[in-house]
């Protein structure tokens, strides 16, 4: 029988090494003072099976009898570290304190009649045990150790009844067995008298048990895998939640809670894949999508709360085979509710400058198309001419965005050069009348002055649309304005340019513009025939025109000439 104590003692001895080596740096207080504990207890077995007088079955049973006292409390104590549950304190430092009050007067009443009254030591083939007759205090420790056993039992209760939702299976199975085996073991106890044989490996395999069920639990404890991707710093901002490979659920944090409060519904091990519970297809399908190169902010709405959330890998033992995943998620409400109202209040604010700006265009388009009119008011010989090349800019800006091969014009360039079409003469504001109404042929002299409108509609225009904010729509009538008079071989003004260097909105209004001279009458001439006026379009497309527009004028003659006749 020694040998078999032997045997259990170096079982705890194993179970301290074990841990020792494990390399779990989450390990409880109760379960090391388990392991420790039971190792004295067995010990102590060892020692009473070799006493050879009464004194030394004495001195061994002062070494054991912390298995009445101490050890049932740390088994219960580990319990309750595993399932979590939160006792009060007082509880536990009663007990302790009780425990140790009884242990202390075992060993100082062990020989003076209060333990035992008497002990006779029995000799026999498989180690010495004793037969005693026992004493007041034992039965002070028998209450004790019943008590210790019922609150271990309702421990028990509690898990399976109420709580069970959150704890593992194996775990409640494993400490249900752990439970009957010392409940049954203390029975045995007090009904074989003098028998205490069966308890070294009672304590050797709940032992056992309990370093399964710390081990087993903490792959599964939230906390204990927040600590180790975080290098054991502590961390209050953000909530944990964690599913296994085949996306079962392990747990999550008091933050993660808070964040989403639907997480209480959860079981351990529920497999998201199929439940049916808030946020599970959630939590599946960002499984599903994730990948380790991924970095990309997400979010996640639970009823008033916005939170933000990534997701972090990690192995789920210590062969790193199984593959779990943990949820990081951080309370971004008072934040985006912030950038919300922020990008209320600018849409608010565009909103108001939309409608600004558009009053300021649309006093500014009343401005220009009042100075039109006082130009033609003034100009007798082009009578009409601003209205009436604005609307063939329009005929002609259709065309060219129906055409294909004309993709750079696009809505907003197209509204440019429409709306800056007025603009293109405002310089003749600045001839005098005796030029600009005169009804002959103008001098060499009067023609040179004639000739400075359009680099004077350009200052105007820049003078007119100064505070704009729309740079292109500037740009677009500047260069309108400016170079309509430029010719594609060079030999326009004011500037002399040529080719592909006049800008495309010019080229397009000297269409417009020689168009309506030559159909329209001027006090200097009569107004030229359709087919005379296309002619002439048509044999200085390369030479005043830019070749390429020549298909878009052929393709626009029918609706030009329809609008002069509907004049």
């Amino acid at each position: 029988m020694t040998l078999l104590y032997a045997l259990a003692f170096l079982s705890g001895v194993a179970c301290f090494f074990y841990i020792s080596a494990d390399g779990n740096k989450k390990i409880s207080p109760a379960q090391i003072s388990l392991v420790i504990t039971t190792q004295f207890v067995n010990l102590g077995y060892v020692f009473v099976s070799n006493a050879k007088t009464v004194g030394e079955g004495i001195l061994a049973n002062n070494l054991l009898s912390f298995d009445g006292t101490i050890l049932p409390v740390i088994f219960l104590i580990d319990m309750l570290s595993v399932y979590k549950a939160e006792w009060p304190r007082w509880i536990r430092r009663i007990l302790y304190m009780t425990g140790f009050a009884i242990l202390i007067l075992i060993w100082r009443e062990s020989d003076g009649g209060l333990y035992f009254r008497s002990v006779e030591l029995i000799p026999g083939k498989f180690g010495t045990t004793y037969k005693v007759e026992t004493g007041p205090i034992i039965y002070f420790q028998y209450a004790f150790i019943t008590i210790t056993l019922s609150l271990m039992v309702y421990a028990l209760i509690d898990v399976v009844y109420f709580r069970r939702k959150k704890i593992l299976p194996v775990v409640i199975r494993t400490y249900t067995i752990m439970t009957l085996l010392l409940v049954t073991g203390y029975l045995l106890t007090l009904i074989l008298d003098p028998t205490y044989f069966h308890m070294p490996f009672v304590y050797a395999i709940c032992t056992w048990l309990s370093l399964y069920c710390n081990k087993t639990a903490s792959y599964y404890d939230i906390e204990v895998i927040v600590s180790k991707i975080n290098n054991n710093k502590s961390n209050s901002i953000h909530g944990y939640v964690a599913f296994n490979q085949n996306k079962e659920y392990l747990g999550c944090t008091e933050k993660a809670l808070e964040i989403i409060p639907e997480l209480q519904t959860y079981t351990a091990k529920e497999n998201i894949e199929t439940s049916t519970k808030d946020f599970a297809s959630f939590f599946s399908n960002a499984i599903d999508q994730f990948t380790p190169e991924d970095n990309e902010d997400k979010f996640i709405q639970s009823s008033d709360i916005i939170c933000k959330f990534k997701i972090l890998t990690y192995f789920q033992d210590r062969r790193n085979k199984k593959e779990a995943y943990l949820f990081e998620l951080t309370d971004e409400t008072e934040h985006k509710n912030y950038l919300d109202l922020v990008e209320h209040h600018n849409e608010i604010l565009k909103e108001e400058v939309k409608v600004q700006t558009a009053l300021i265009t649309s006093i500014q388009e009343r401005v220009v198309i009042g100075l039109a009119n006082v130009i033609d008011s003034r100009d007798d010989s082009t009578g009409g001419h601003v209205k009436r090349t604005s609307e063939i800019i329009s005929i002609l800006v259709d065309a060219l965005m129906d055409n294909p091969l004309y993709e750079c014009i696009d809505e907003t360039l197209r509204n440019d050069i429409v709306r800056a079409a007025p603009m293109h003469d405002l310089g003749k504001l600045t001839i005098d009348n005796s030029i600009l109404q005169k009804p002959g042929k103008l001098t060499d002299e009067e023609y040179k002055i004639m000739k400075t409108h359009s680099a004077k509609s350009a200052e105007m225009v820049l003078s007119i649309l100064k505070d704009v904010e729309e740079k292109h729509f500037v740009d677009t009538t500047y260069n309108l304005a400016r170079h309509h008079h430029e010719r594609w071989d060079g030999k326009g003004y004011p500037d002399g340019l040529a080719g592909n260097d006049i800008p495309f909105e010019a080229r397009i209004m000297a269409i417009a513009d020689v168009y309506d001279a030559l159909v329209s009458k001027r006090c200097y001439k009569e107004p030229m025939s359709f087919q005379l006026a296309y002619k002439t379009m048509i044999e200085n497309m390369g030479s005043q025109f830019d070749p390429s527009l020549e298909e878009v004028f052929k393709a626009c003659r029918p609706k030009l000439e329809e609008f002069y006749r509907n004049l």
